[in-house]
């Protein structure tokens, strides 16, 4: 049998897989330490259920409906889409632990309200994006735009949405999502946002122990 302690557990890259350490493919849970005076990610929700546990420590919570004290033993679920919006904020003057799981199923979204992002994780780094909401809308009318180059043909739009989805607007191409872990943690920074889609924003499905938060 493997077990693994959540509460002693060292963590040298900063956050641990104890899916991966468990030896679990189904879900992605991660140990995560947040410093004082860090974030857990940016502002965000995801289109899977997530779920929070506070280890250790005391933690401040942005959801919807406002801001929320966190302390030892809480326990948050986060539910699909914009009603599950949250960040996890350690304003106090100590280390909290945290233990973040939700699905494993890929593709997943994470949606950024606050810079107006959405990124896509599908499994696959290299068909990986982040953009910027506003730049898929015009691209996605651009394309849709376009007419035929052959006269007496229609242009087959549904194979045009396909080809714009993948480089432009992802959303359009998947009906449902799977999601991260909330972080998937992605910023280590409170309120990082800049004009480049990708800067500050890391894929939060990512067993890359160089990811952190």
């Amino acid at each position: 049998m493997q077990s693994l302690n959540i509460f002693s557990v060292d963590k040298p890259e900063g956050r641990l897989d104890v899916a991966r350490a468990l030896g679990s493919s189904a879900l992605m849970m991660f140990v995560y330490d947040l410093e004082a005076g860090t974030s857990s990610s940016p502002y965000h929700y995801e289109y899977e259920e997530e779920w929070l546990l506070v280890v250790d420590g005391t933690l401040v919570l942005r959801s919807p409906d406002g801001e929320h004290t966190l302390r030892r033993g809480d326990l948050v679920r986060f539910p699909a889409g914009p009603e599950g919006a949250h960040k996890v904020m350690n304003r106090s003057d100590a280390t909290a632990r945290t233990l973040m799981f939700s699905s494993s199923r890929v593709p997943a979204i994470s949606v950024y309200p606050d810079s107006d992002k959405i990124g896509v994780w599908s499994g696959n780094e290299p068909d990986e994006l982040i953009f910027k909401r506003a730049l898929a809308a015009v691209l996605r009318r651009s394309v849709l735009s376009v007419p035929s180059m052959t006269r007496g043909h229609k242009t087959d739009t549904s194979e045009t949405t396909c080809a714009t989805s993948r480089d432009a607007s992802p959303t359009l191409r998947t009906a449902r999502f799977a999601g991260p872990t909330a972080s998937r943690v992605i910023d280590g920074k409170e309120g990082v946002d800049s004009s480049s889609p990708s800067e500050g924003l890391q894929n939060p499905r990512s067993r890359d122990p160089s990811v952190k938060p």
